[in-house]
């Protein structure tokens, strides 16, 4: 789980018992309890597609699942851990699901988790319940004939022939389909897509106020909003780059946004929980402006937010060792719009086509001005012959 969640949703194994489907987990709250979560076939099948059980490997199911607007269906994750590193995999899940993890996650105490109807004492045999996951291990009685047990071992065989073909073709395949049958189970959705020529720039300083010669950054601040998917839209019609800077309390009223520009290959930066002025805060009051607004972003992108804008441009001392201390960047800009002064689309437009553009970092926000200014600002950086870039 992430170290900025004070819960952890241990996955054990997946097992079947009676037709029905069941994850057998370790739950953290307050106290630690193993329980039989019953859950749905479509789940079921989805997370043995993804998942694996390997010796000395951790698996931790996140709390949060998101709805991906494009392929028009949820998405949650699990983390694999082993020797400190962590995996983030993706892979689908119902409704139900994530409705189920939506009241597991909001239970404060064991006895709230222990009165969910699809929570259940430990009541399989493990002896005798049968683990679907791709590797499978089943116990046999101390006493059994030799017959019995001669017939055990070829069906085990048997089934170990086509638990291994059936993984060698999971390994073959890229992307699982939300139409995908219950009979044809297929391994985990790739959530991130291409988005085409955009080219990126890596940024190596610790504070970056402007990039090379030649390219140009359009970064749009504020974010998420109404006006996230429209900005999305046009930057893809384009073939062009955009970097995100969002905000933690709106990553809350938009976590459908967030995805979607995660899922189409924009960058995503931290711009604070609350957009407060920094110079004001503490040290304390920093941290959690930061950290709380990255782990929004990143239980629902499944990776590390790397970049930081700060609001107003305010930073000091502390700003710089928090940044430090957790491997991100600042990005401030070197070319502001004013798009929040004026809310014109002309005057916006007329900025851009009469600055030294090339190399710039420019400042936007997610406003209906933007969106309307936005291709004709492409076109005019288009026309000087420059790469508009994600940041990285």
């Amino acid at each position: 789980m992430s170290a900025y969640s004070n819960k952890l949703l241990e996955l054990l194994s997946i097992e079947r018992k009676w037709n029905q489907n069941y994850l057998r987990i370790k739950i953290s709250l307050n106290d630690s309890i193993e329980l039989l979560w019953e859950i749905d076939e479509e789940t079921a099948s989805h997370l043995e597609n993804a998942i694996s059980f390997e010796k000395n490997y951790q698996y931790s199911l996140s709390f949060n699942s998101t709805w991906d607007v494009i392929k028009k269906q949820h998405m949650s994750f699990f983390i694999k851990t082993h020797e400190g590193k962590n995996k983030n995999c993706y892979f689908i899940c119902s409704e139900q699901y994530a409705e189920q993890l939506k009241m597991m996650k909001n239970s404060k105490v064991i006895t709230q988790l222990q009165n969910l109807s699809f929570l259940h004492a430990d009541h399989l045999d493990r002896e005798t319940a049968v683990t679907v996951t791709p590797k499978r291990s089943f116990r046999k009685p101390i006493f059994v004939s030799a017959a019995a047990f001669f017939i055990l071992l070829m069906i085990v065989l048997a089934y170990s022939s086509f638990s291994f073909s059936k993984n060698k073709s999971i390994a073959q395949e890229t992307y699982v389909t939300a139409q995908s049958a219950k009979t044809e189970r297929k391994p985990n959705v790739q959530v991130k897509s291409n988005i085409g020529d955009a080219p990126a720039f890596k940024l190596a300083d610790p504070i970056t106020y402007h990039i090379q010669e030649d390219s140009v950054a359009l970064t749009f601040d504020d974010g998420p909003s109404k006006y996230s998917t429209e900005i999305i839209d046009i930057l893809k019609k384009y073939k062009v780059g955009g970097t995100f800077f969002l905000i933690g309390q709106n990553v809350e009223k938009y976590p459908d946004h967030v995805q979607y520009i995660y899922s189409h290959g924009f960058s995503i930066g931290n711009h604070s929980m609350h957009h407060a002025n920094f110079q004001k805060l503490s040290y304390e009051k920093q941290k959690n402006e930061i950290f709380e607004a990255n782990k929004l972003i990143e239980d629902i992108t499944g990776e590390p937010v790397s970049l930081f804008r700060p609001p107003y441009g305010e930073k000091n001392d502390a700003t710089l060792q928090l940044l430090d201390e957790n491997n991100q960047q600042i990005v401030m800009w070197n070319k502001d719009t004013e798009d929040w002064k004026t809310h014109s689309p002309e005057k916006i437009i007329y900025y851009i086509q009469h600055s030294n553009i090339s190399g710039s970092i420019i400042l936007l926000h997610e406003s209906k001005a933007v969106v309307d200014a936005l291709p004709t600002i492409i076109e005019e950086l288009q026309k000087q012959n420059l790469r508009i870039v994600n940041l990285k």
